[in-house]
Parts: C-alpha cells; structure tokens; sequence
C-alpha cells in the first residue's frame, strides 16, 4: 500500500508518531464496522458493506453505445487534484514509489484534458500542477525542504 509506505518512511526518518495514520482496510472496517457483511479483504469490505448500498459510479453513454465513467464528477474532479495529488507528491517528494498512483492520475489526467505529471517519471511538473494540493504546487522541491515543513525544524 503506496500511501502506508509513505507513513512508515516519514516516521522512519522524522519520529513523528502519525498514530492516525491507518490503511484502508481497517479505516473502512472501524468506520463501518457491523455494516459490512464480508471483511475479509479490502475488496469485500467495500462490496458488501451497506453504507455503500445506492452509490455506484456515474457513467456517460458514448456515440457507439457503450458506457465509461464520467471523469466529469465530484469523485475525479476533486479526489484527483485534492486528495491524490498532495499524497502522491509527498511519495515523490521523500522517496515512495508511486507506481499504481501514478498511473491512475495519469489515466484520468487525460481523461480531464489536466496535465498534472509529466515525463517518462511522471513527475508533478506539470502545468495544472497549480490546481492541487501537491507540495510541488507550493515550490517544495526536496524531502529536506518537505521535511522542515512539516516538522518546523531542520532535519
């Protein structure tokens, strides 16, 4: 799990504790706990858990009749530049593989008409870089710098 390997790499290398870090499987079985039929994979906690029953994800007929998702709603349009994008650029920032990610983003970032990561390393240098939350966006550039940041002093 990309986003748990930045958490343990943070608390590695700074101390800090990030005790409220926790992955995802155990966020949803906590948080819905008796309304999940099946926990026993991450998977399964999604698809049969009941405070999901009636969310499915919005789709767009296209001219030859088939069905895609529809890049052009809150869960892509927000979650993309607000929500993955500050994590993935943390990944990069202190050295985390991004891969699967990164290949998310980059799917939906053309899907978007965005450009968020660019190069053969999808790095966050693109020109939309400033329509998220990524660390980039705010001119960190390195995981000393990143890491003065969050923690208030020099590592």
């Amino acid at each position: 799990d990309e986003y748990n390997a930045i958490a343990a790499k943070i608390r590695q290398e700074t101390g800090m504790k990030l005790t409220s870090v926790i992955s995802n499987y155990d966020f949803i079985v906590q948080k819905y706990q008796d309304q999940i039929k099946d926990k026993s994979t991450l998977r399964s906690a999604y698809s049969t858990n009941v405070g999901y029953n009636g969310v499915y994800l919005p789709v767009v007929k296209t001219d030859d009749g088939k069905y895609i998702p529809n890049i052009n709603q809150r869960y892509i349009t927000g979650d993309v530049p607000y929500g993955m994008a500050p994590i993935i650029g943390i990944g990069e920032l202190i050295g985390v593989p991004m891969t699967t990610s990164k290949m998310i983003i980059n799917y939906l970032q053309k899907q978007m008409n965005k450009e968020f990561l660019v190069g053969d390393d999808l790095l966050f240098a693109g020109k939309d870089i400033g329509e998220t939350r990524a660390p980039q966006r705010y001119g960190i550039k390195s995981k000393e710098h990143f890491y003065n940041v969050i923690t208030g002093k020099h590592l």
